[in-house]
């Protein structure tokens, strides 16, 4: 944690702390996967482990793994200690991988998340319903207080900004549409190629979309639960195949890409080996872009298998990548703009907050002098000397604290805060 905050921010320490596409490789990323069955007791887990975290959010997408936070703690200890836990993995892995981004820094950290500048393909814009989703199951558990609902609002404002005020939300690239055009630039004969899609989810109906518009006449979809393969094919105009008959089938298609959400891989090498024997010295493109992996990493060694991880997207070369480079400064203009509006409505929060403490002291003061003054009155006192005796005791609680904060700051010296009491004291 920083070693000193702005003392006018009065709200909790905002934490990100996490790994990403660019603090660690596939391979350990997949360590790092929390499936969204397991989110509500992942939930549990943390609030149970970490009952410093005022609020929280777990964000776990195919690039990375975060909490964003508000905890009372000035180091991430705990909070290390559980993901470590959490994922049967070391402290020790998780001081070389993870980061912590405190306060304005988590903001904008969030904020360039949220608007597709820390993808692994720039600009894409899927980012941005997955984050609302963690935010949403958050809400629905429990552990989002109004910090983080002010942070996520101010995320979406900036990230519908750089959408409509940017080249990046003219021209939107996706991991599905990536993953299409390497498949393009592997099998320039889009019209022929029989192409197998692993997974049902929306992803895969993106890579349809992109497939079908790139020329490809013969997609089929297959999912374990074989109804949400044929709802999805008979949208599309595919076909459908239950996931138990993919290794009869494998051999007949030129092109595998899977994005299914397992957590352990779907096809094995012997599967992907046993299909290449069939194929008569033909070669298989397969794009893996599960986290963690469909598709055993050892497959990529078999002779005319061409294997393609998520992480090789960010090699495909984008025809627009000077204009999409602009546009990510433009968008960092924007962030930084939103980054001083955040702050200044989190100093008016902060404000708002004191504020309501001092009124709710105060209220306190009043309603303890008026019963004693009421239990007076019941006992046959004079109505005019109890009036005066409680507005000298309401006069005298009233101003003991800001006397003596005065008192303390003249000693100190402290002209600019006797000041701010002074105006103060002459306003109405």
């Amino acid at each position: 944690m920083p070693e000193s905050r702005d003392p006018l921010t009065l709200n909790m320490p905002l934490l990100a702390y996490g790994i990403n596409h660019r603090s660690a490789s596939l391979d350990i990323r997949e360590k790092f996967v929390i499936p969204r069955a397991r989110l509500p007791d992942a939930s549990s887990s943390l609030r149970e482990t970490v009952p410093e975290l005022q609020e929280f959010v777990i964000v776990c997408t195919c690039n990375r793994t975060e909490v964003h936070c508000v905890t009372d703690r000035a180091d991430v200890s705990e909070l290390k200690s559980w993901l470590a836990s959490e994922c049967q993995l070391s402290c020790e892995l998780l001081d070389q991988v993870c980061y912590p981004h405190w306060d304005l820094e988590a903001v904008r950290h969030v904020m360039r998340v949220g608007s597709g500048l820390d993808s692994l393909v720039l600009g894409e814009p899927q980012i941005l319903g997955q984050l609302k989703s963690a935010y949403a199951v958050a809400q629905q558990q429990g552990s989002m207080g109004r910090q983080l609902e002010r942070l996520a609002t101010a995320v979406w404002s900036v990230a519908k900004r750089v959408r409509s005020q940017t080249y990046i939300g003219s021209n939107p690239v996706s991991v599905a549409s990536t993953a299409t055009r390497l498949t393009e630039q592997l099998l320039p004969d889009m019209g022929s190629a029989r192409v197998l899609l692993l997974g049902a989810g929306s992803n895969v109906r993106r890579l349809v979309r992109h497939l079908q518009a790139a020329g490809c006449r013969d997609v089929c979809i297959a999912n374990r639960t074989l109804t949400r393969a044929q709802q999805l094919a008979a949208a599309t105009g595919g076909t459908a195949l239950p996931l138990n008959a993919i290794d009869d089938e494998l051999p007949r298609f030129d092109v595998v890409i899977s994005s299914t959400g397992s957590t352990n891989p779907l096809r094995h090498q012997d599967h992907v080996r046993r299909a290449i024997r069939s194929r008569s010295g033909r070669s298989m493109v397969i794009i893996d872009l599960g986290v963690p992996r469909d598709v055993e990493p050892a497959t990529a060694a078999l002779r005319g298998v061409h294997l393609y991880s998520i992480d090789d997207l960010s090699d495909v070369i984008d025809i627009n990548l000077e204009e999409r480079r602009q546009a990510a400064e433009q968008a960092a203009e924007l962030i930084d703009q939103a980054i001083q509006e955040y702050e200044r409505a989190e100093r008016i929060a902060g404000a708002n907050a004191l504020l309501g403490r001092y009124r709710d002291r105060n209220e306190s003061i009043r309603l303890t002098l008026l019963a004693a003054a009421n239990d007076k009155l019941a006992a046959g006192a004079s109505a005019a000397e109890v009036m005066n005796r409680l507005s000298k005791d309401l006069t005298n609680k009233l101003t003991h604290g800001p006397t003596m904060v005065i008192r303390e700051a003249s000693a100190n010296g402290d002209h600019r805060l006797l000041e701010l009491l002074e105006a103060v004291h002459t306003r109405d």
